[in-house]
């Protein structure tokens, strides 16, 4: 596995453990989501609960639909259309 820089990759995940707490949401996720992987954890996702990024079974992420708010909807709107 050193030819795809896992060593860089956690050293970075290290670092923006202590960094912005906005701008390092997506970093963050791709790192654990690469652990997941090199970890052989199949049928999990990468989530963020209260600040923290987690792992969680897919089973569990999509067993109800999620309304979003009104705000929220409008916001992504913006962006997607």
């Amino acid at each position: 596995m050193h030819g795809v820089g896992v060593e860089r990759l956690l050293a970075r995940e290290q670092l923006v453990e202590h960094g912005a707490q906005g701008e390092d949401v997506g970093p963050r996720v791709g790192v654990r989501a690469f652990e997941l992987v090199l970890e052989g954890q199949w049928g999990q996702m990468v989530a963020l609960r209260c600040n923290k990024v987690v792992s969680v079974p897919l089973d569990d992420a999509v067993r109800k639909i999620k309304r979003l708010d009104e705000e929220t909807y409008h916001v992504a709107e913006v962006f997607f259309g």
